[in-house]
């Protein structure tokens, strides 16, 4: 089966007037494939790797994409690059946020992984001003240090919050709320520490995830909440912090949420942030009692 793919990969390339040698393609430990070539341009023109993407996608009958290690332009010399296969979600994310005081006690991070998930968290520090937000930012970078070094979320949580208890000249207590969003299966892990609920709204329906947890760098041992669910297309994930609900008037805050959230007509990430963020101020006449984050993504096909 590899030979004819290889031989798929040469045909295809040759349409495009592409040499190729060297080919081998192999699956990577999450059954992802990766295709690793020598590439030279014949005639004129110099061709860019993302060209010859689209002919391999073609050629192989699945997407791949130039992988963030490779070179991007095929010049008339032979050169080695590598493409991986490519994701069959793509996720587009919005955030909107008002303070109490000048610095916010909330920090959050949408980031984009090699391995083809989105990572999105927030953490809320305690209080609100510059204290609370050092406090969130320390946890957030290193979360996001460690996810990109590819720790599983658990371990690098654990590994955090050791580091925190340990240091504790001053302890050091934030939320985590952690949704890691995988582009190719469409599942979705949210693991929760001491964090506000979040929402899943589609079409006509949405889902509360809550936890029940302490916050991070309370205990020597992290008590966390997870769930992984799966996500379709068009689906939308709302994260939160608590200051976005402390705001609801209402007994039942998640409930005031769900029925705002089935209201919200739109589909853009960004717009329904906006929303989210004036719908619930506006409950506290425009006065934030907290900082307030609210982070929104949406998930489509490629």
């Amino acid at each position: 089966a590899a030979r004819s793919e290889e031989d798929k990969i040469s045909k295809g390339l040759r349409t495009v007037h592409i040499q190729s040698k060297d080919i081998t393609v192999f699956e990577r430990g999450d059954n992802r494939k990766e295709i690793v070539l020598s590439l030279a341009c014949k005639g004129h023109r110099c061709i860019t790797a993302r060209e010859a993407a689209e002919v391999l996608s073609e050629a192989l009958g699945y997407r791949v994409r130039v992988s963030d290690a490779s070179k991007t332009v095929i010049n008339r010399d032979y050169d080695s690059f590598i493409f991986v296969e490519d994701t069959k979600f793509k996720a587009l994310t919005g955030v909107a946020r008002a303070m109490k005081e000048n610095i916010s006690g909330d920090n959050f991070s949408v980031l984009k992984l090699e391995t083809g998930e989105v990572m999105l968290a927030l953490s809320d520090g305690m209080g609100t001003g510059k204290e609370a937000g050092e406090e969130s930012e320390t946890v957030m970078s290193l979360l996001e240090q460690m996810i990109e070094a590819g720790f599983k979320a658990e371990t690098a949580i654990k590994l955090i919050n050791s580091s925190l208890v340990l240091k504790s000249e001053k302890q050091i207590f934030s939320t985590i709320d952690l949704s890691l969003l995988d582009l190719f299966t469409g599942m979705c892990e949210f693991i929760k520490i001491g964090a506000a609920a979040t929402f899943i709204k589609r079409d006509n329906w949405v889902e509360t995830i809550s936890s029940t947890t302490l916050p991070i760098g309370m205990l020597g041992n992290v008590d966390y909440d997870t769930v992984t669910k799966k996500l379709y297309e068009g689906d939308i994930i709302i994260m939160v912090t608590d200051g976005v609900l402390d705001s609801i008037q209402e007994e039942n805050k998640e409930a005031f949420m769900e029925r705002f959230l089935m209201d919200v007509k739109s589909s853009n990430p960004q717009e329904i942030a906006n929303r989210i963020l004036d719908g619930t101020l506006s409950q506290s006449n425009y006065v934030p009692k907290d900082d307030m984050t609210v982070i929104c993504a949406g998930i489509w096909p490629k």
